[in-house]
């Protein structure tokens, strides 16, 4: 549970964020975390999955915003 009391907050859509270090080769943002229904590569649904597979203008209904950030 966050100071906010808010908690399971993964796990329901991935979100795009910004790359701060990427390859020439690599796109400059990405889809972190994990969807209702999988996630990338069958990793587990925690604020650190990276799914580097779409373009910037991928959409899919899965796709969204979330607040994440992993526990310390």
């Amino acid at each position: 549970m966050s100071a906010f009391g808010v908690y399971d907050m993964t796990g329901n859509v991935e979100e795009w964020v910004v790359r701060t270090k990427y390859h020439v080769n690599e796109y400059p943002h990405v889809l972190k975390g994990c969807y209702w229904s999988g996630c990338f590569g069958g990793a587990k649904p925690r604020c650190g999955s990276t799914n580097p597979a779409h373009t910037d203008g991928f959409r899919f209904y899965e796709t969204s915003f979330r607040c994440c950030r992993d526990a310390q």
